[in-house]
């Protein structure tokens, strides 16, 4: 990750954000996951569930769909 995306995605943004998601899902009913959480909990540092920083490659699908 650059310098530019570190400033913007730390613990803090990420708990921020996650606690609106959380707020905006529980008032509207909708079920959400936390997919970091789950991917923090399921893989190890050797793993790689990427392909780039957004998209998942197989590994990361089927635990996605695990979760779901």
């Amino acid at each position: 990750m650059n310098n530019f995306s570190n400033k913007i995605v730390n613990s803090e943004a990420y708990s921020s954000a996650l606690k609106i998601l959380e707020e905006l899902s529980k008032k509207y009913d909708i079920e959400t996951f936390d997919i970091n959480k789950y991917f923090k909990e399921n893989l190890s540092k050797k793993d790689w569930a990427f392909v780039d920083g957004v998209h998942c490659n197989d590994l990361g699908y089927k635990l996605t769909s695990e979760l779901i």
